[in-house]
């Protein structure tokens, strides 16, 4: 791509967002373990580093799950972003390498991005006291969405399933409904639109090689995969 006589790598129109959990470990590890973790992002920064173009020009979102170890308490929402001495060596390879909260939020072309690390939706069919009308739609998925958006929170969930930060609580609001709802989970893939908002969930890349592209000029999302 070209703009006036400077040419811009392709590469730089990228954001790679990457959610946890990034370990199996759990945030209960022993400091001896935490050399382990900084050894395990030094080698995904090693893998980078081979690909030159994308780690000095795109941007890298990482988002903590449920059980990294982050700054601040793990078991409170929002959650504080991964530590830098942990990712140090992809702070150094990654150009453009952001430690976001949990959640976070991305303005792309203008359109406002909520990504959300969390297992809520079996968190919020364990919770249900009236079970969803079936007769609207039989996808958990889409009621999961319309509750959080109509509901103008990420998290409308009884304490016993989560603490929050009160003083922060304003993070999980969806005031506006943002264009694009990201509900990272662990279980199976969705996109769905609801309203005006696009929501999907990437799923587990590590149990079937899958995650999803969000294209902000279409608002289309598109399922990928690896043949492993």
């Amino acid at each position: 791509v070209r703009v006036g006589r400077q040419q811009v790598p392709l590469a730089s129109f990228f954001t790679f967002v990457l959610c946890g959990n990034f370990t199996t470990m759990g945030f209960e590890i022993k400091n001896s373990r935490r050399s382990d973790i900084v050894k395990m992002w030094g080698e995904l920064a090693n893998l980078l580093a081979k690909c030159p173009v994308i780690a000095k020009h795109s941007q890298f979102v990482l988002v903590p799950g449920p059980r990294d170890l982050t700054l601040g308490s793990a078991d409170v929402l929002p959650r504080g972003r991964l530590p830098q001495a942990l990712c140090s060596e992809m702070l150094k390879v990654v150009a453009n390498c952001h430690l976001a909260s949990n959640p976070a939020r991305v303005c792309v072309c203008g359109q406002m991005l909520v990504i959300f690390r969390e297992d809520l939706l079996l968190k919020m069919r364990r919770n249900c006291v009236i079970a969803p009308c079936e007769d609207e739609t039989e996808d958990y998925n889409e009621h999961l969405v319309k509750t959080v958006v109509d509901g103008g929170h990420l998290f409308p969930l009884p304490m016993i399933e989560g603490s929050i930060y009160w003083k922060h609580d304003h993070a999980l609001w969806l005031h506006p409904a943002p264009e694009v709802l990201v509900l990272a989970d662990t279980r199976a893939q969705f996109s769905l639109t609801y309203g005006e908002t696009v929501a999907f969930n990437p799923s587990n890349f590590t149990l079937d090689a899958t995650w999803m592209v969000y294209r902000p000029g279409t608002r289309e999302v598109e399922a990928s995969s690896l043949d492993l």
